[in-house]
């Protein structure tokens, strides 16, 4: 009997709605494109979908900008081995654009990555690179690493009178291996970031947290050669310090009404204002004690800032007269002067050393001397957001981000600084005579040792046995010395040290083992060989704690730490910290990843869980006391670090389920058509697998997942199989323009509330993808990504650009690269044989390489019939094309499936909206 059969007609795509390959392919529906196991060729691969069009189109291709690996010995292949990139962003600095090169506006911003090697085997390195478009005097623009044109000669003045340093910073520690620095050669500037994952970049610095180093902020300045003298490179711990110096009082013009009576005892203090509105923790005055009576000539000053106006009877004055008033670091503007009430002398009862009061605000930062007419207690103001005592030096920590205008860190230690000193030098750090002279230091065997260098000769003096006492009292004797051999010092405890720790670690006298020694070489070739050099009062140096001191305080691995914010204070004030602003997570949580901003708090992610940083009192008070980690998902944390980002007002990360977006209050998988975590398969199962099992072994190695929001789109770059040894090889693309004009959930997904559709995997030839930004040139929007390629050498490609991979946009014109779009296997929603007739093809290419393929196998491994070559469409902007399929295709079979691919050839990137698909379903099985 002859076998009847049915005409019916198929659809796929028109429109499609993106990629899947959460399932098998014959499981897949008609509108989607697919791809078959990680190992399999049958993979759909470089198309980029448009969900508002519904079509999928080539990829565009990848330019390297930096082809020489930064040069040898100077950029990446000659700092670290084994370079790997957490952060690429975009740097506003005041001159990293050469007016010649882009119009008149020399302020475009340009890309800057934070790299580190990877600690578990190459040591504590890192850095920060960014791209210089200068070309002063000659010096090609490229690549450059923070502080590269720092020497020991040029950069710090080995003689007096050598000129004003083009570049300062003070010194920081490589915790790990109590190694200092500051930035003096090259392997001082691979250590410069260690452990770091997160920068921020706010107003005109940018900030590192440094958890293996301490945290710093660089001004954004720099020179293009250590020749050029044009800017002033400055870098300095991230927190504000005391200032240095105890400002001198005396007694004003005699007046029988004035408001300032002999016997008048007090306390007095200062505090810096900043730019950015924070105010530094003021001077601590102190009682006098075995180790500081400290007076400075002009009025009855003892201890440290303890003040009698005049014992000799009941005279009155009009005013007091300050002087040697702290000039500030860079970045101050403004000076508060401070003073407790008064009590009069020989009543038995000191004021509150602690209750200190604005008696004057100085706004600027140049002169040392003010008559204070302000003697009656009532016309104090006492500010306690202004002037507070509870500031701590920023924890150094791996991750650093921002919630409700408060800057956080998070996995924090202790700060490696103990104590900052500096030579009586009350001038700016643009003042040519704080080079007029040498002040260093040298710490070792329970000795500290200053030493000055005037006229070719060098003085020293040495405070001894240290060891039996706390550093407070060390601070005590540095702030008692006067000017003579060695010169005059200042001291502080830093911020948030414990001021009653001993300077050794048993109390010997003769060492020091708390604290860090500075002992070998002497000359002045760099900080750590024998001594260290200060320059002034806004230029201080600092005094270390050592490992032995430091191994006593566990790594804080689920604490973070906010800025002060509470209404009144400055927003993102980065270096307002307050020893009282921190949360810890339960330890179920497991350890801190990271976070990222909602527009009402922000998400922080940990391996186990994941948690809300947010204020919930009634009316959101503001407060800083009101801040607190709340449950968002005690059961699934986070799997990847550079997962975390926020778009939208959402914030998305990486689960072991997949990729999740959350306003705060609930959470969506949206990769469900790349991922499917009950079968475990998609394009993640390995990357997934990896990332989770090295993120709870708490050990970094060479990362693997990648996100970043650009555009409207969502980038996830990932690692296909363990062949990816040097990070992601492959990337998809979530396209939510769709809804971009919304925020929240609404914005990241769907009108009807489902996932946008995802691209096809994107492969390179170059090497792989990684870590992404995207800048706004004076070109338009530059995206770009930086990649670890052969694990040797760190390199950054622009991306979306051209139509070839690697070209590097002057002579190499790159490498074509294929693309394909696998359909699904279409069954016909039966087991009975079919058989395809005509297919009407919606497409676009303006050009050759264009061509279809059909597979009748059930595996969709066998080719059947010729490739048929598709047509050009012209300039057209899309062609219907009917093609009838020739009797190999028409013949029965299991199932049916098309592959269309695209050679590369051409500009015109092939766009291909679907079709339509006649065919014939029999009325019996095989």
């Amino acid at each position: 009997m002859p076998m009847t059969a049915q005409k019916s007609k198929r659809r796929f795509g028109l429109p499609f709605s993106g990629y899947q390959s959460s399932v098998p392919p014959h499981l897949a529906v008609a509108d989607k494109a697919t791809s078959d196991g990680p190992s399999s060729a049958r993979r759909s691969k470089n198309m980029l979908f448009n969900p508002l069009e519904g079509k999928f189109y080539r990829r565009a291709g990848t330019l390297v900008v930096n082809s020489s690996g930064f040069g040898a010995g100077v950029g990446l292949g000659g700092l670290v081995a084994f370079p790997d990139a957490w952060q690429v962003i975009a740097l506003r600095s005041p001159n990293s654009m050469d007016s010649t090169l882009a119009g008149t506006d020399n302020n475009y911003p340009v890309h800057c990555a934070l790299w580190t090697a990877t600690e578990v085997n190459y040591g504590d390195q890192g850095f920060v690179h960014f791209y210089s478009m200068n070309n002063n005097g000659g010096s090609p623009f490229g690549d450059t690493i923070l502080g590269q044109e720092f020497s020991t000669t040029t950069n710090y003045p080995i003689t007096e009178d050598g000129g004003v340093p083009y570049s300062r910073a003070w010194p920081y520690l490589l915790t790990t291996i109590d190694e200092m620095g500051r930035f003096h050669s090259t392997r001082a500037r691979a250590q410069a970031a260690p452990g770091s994952r997160r920068m921020l970049d706010i107003g005109d610095r940018l900030f590192v947290g440094n958890f293996n180093g301490t945290p710093w902020n660089w001004n954004k300045d720099f020179n293009d050669t250590n020749t050029d003298t044009g800017d002033v490179l400055r870098v300095l711990h991230t927190g504000h310090p005391a200032p240095l110096g105890m400002p001198d009082i005396a007694a004003g013009t005699v007046s029988t009404v004035g408001p300032w009576h002999d016997k008048d005892v007090f306390y007095i203090s200062v505090a810096y204002r900043y730019t950015d509105g924070s105010v530094s923790m003021p001077i601590i005055p102190r009682d006098p004690n075995d180790d500081i009576d400290f007076d400075p000539g002009s009025t009855n000053q003892t201890g440290f800032g303890k003040v009698q106006i005049d014992s000799a009877g009941t005279t009155r004055y009009e005013w007091i007269t300050w002087s040697e008033i702290p000039i500030g670091p860079p970045g101050v503007v403004g000076r508060y002067l401070l003073r407790t009430p008064k009590n009069a002398a020989g009543t038995g009862q000191d004021p509150s050393i602690k209750d200190l009061r604005i008696t004057a605000y100085l706004d600027n930062n140049t002169v040392t001397t003010y008559n204070d007419p302000n003697g009656n207690d009532l016309a104090l103001l006492a500010d306690p957001l202004l002037v507070r005592l509870d500031h701590i030096m920023q924890p150094p920590s791996r991750y650093m981000g921002t919630c409700d205008g408060r800057v956080t860190c998070g996995y924090t230690k202790i700060h490696p600084v103990a104590i900052y000193v500096c030579p009586e030098v009350n001038a700016s750090d643009g003042d040519a005579v704080i080079d007029d002279e040498i002040y260093s230091y040298s710490l070792t065997g329970g000795t500290l040792t200053f030493s000055k260098t005037t006229g070719g000769a060098t003085t020293t003096r040495t405070i001894t046995n240290i060891g039996s006492i706390s550093i407070q009292r060390l601070v005590d004797k540095i702030n008692n010395t006067t000017a003579g051999n060695g010169g005059k010092w200042w001291a502080c405890v830093a911020p948030g040290a414990d001021a009653t720790a001993l300077c050794d670690d048993i109390g010997t006298a003769a060492d020091n083992d708390n604290l860090f020694s500075v002992t070998g070489a002497t000359n002045f070739s760099g900080d750590g060989n024998g001594i260290v050099r200060a320059w002034c009062s806004g230029w201080p140096a600092p005094i270390f704690w050592s490992s032995v001191y430091r191994a006593n305080y566990p790594v804080a691995k689920r604490r973070i730490f906010f800025t002060m914010g509470d209404p009144g204070m400055p927003t993102s004030a980065a270096d307002s910290w307050a020893a009282g602003n921190f949360r810890d997570a339960p330890n179920s949580y497991g350890d801190y990843m990271g976070g990222a901003p909602l527009p009402n708090g922000s998400v922080e992610c940990f391996t186990d869980g994941i948690m809300v940083l947010q204020n919930r009192r009634t009316g959101i008070s503001g407060e800083d006391t009101d801040y607190r980690l709340y449950e968002l998902n005690a059961s699934r944390g986070c799997v990847s670090t550079n997962s975390i980002t926020s778009f939208n007002g959402v914030v998305g990360y990486l689960t072991i389920d997949g990729y999740v977006v959350t306003d705060g209050r609930e959470e969506v998988i949206i990769s469900s058509d790349v991922w499917n975590s009950s079968t475990q398969t998609g394009e993640w199962a390995y990357e997934i697998a990896q990332s989770s099992k090295t993120s709870k072994a708490d050990i970094s190695l060479i990362h693997g997942f990648a996100a970043k929001a650009m555009g409207g789109k969502l980038y996830c770059a990932y690692r296909l199989s363990s062949s990816y040894t040097g990070g992601p090889g492959h990337l998809v693309i979530y396209d939510f323009s769709g809804s971009s004009q919304f925020s929240g959930l609404r914005g990241a997904l769907r009108p009807d509330g489902a996932p946008w559709g995802w691209s096809t995997p994107l492969v390179t030839v170059s090497g792989g993808w990684g870590t992404m930004g995207e800048v706004s040139t004076s070109g338009g929007i530059k995206r770009y990504v930086a990649i670890s390629q052969s694990l040797t050498t760190g390199l950054v490609y622009q991306i979306e650009v051209g139509s070839n991979d690697n070209s590097d946009g002057v002579g190499f014109p790159g490498t074509a690269f294929t693309s394909e779009l696998w359909t699904a296997r279409d069954l016909a929603e039966t087991l009975k044989q079919k058989a395809a007739q005509e297919m009407l093809l919606l497409y676009k290419k303006n050009g050759t390489g264009l061509t279809l393929k059909c597979y009748r196998d059930a595996l969709g491994t066998t080719q059947s019939g010729a490739t048929i070559t598709l047509p050009t469409t012209s300039t057209d902007n899309f062609k219907k094309k009917r093609l009838p399929l020739e009797q190999k295709i028409r013949a029965l079979s299991d199932s049916l499936e098309f592959r269309f691919t695209d050679d590369g050839s051409g500009t015109d990137a092939p766009q291909i909206y679907g079709f339509d698909l006649d065919l014939v379903i029999a009325d019996s099985y095989r």
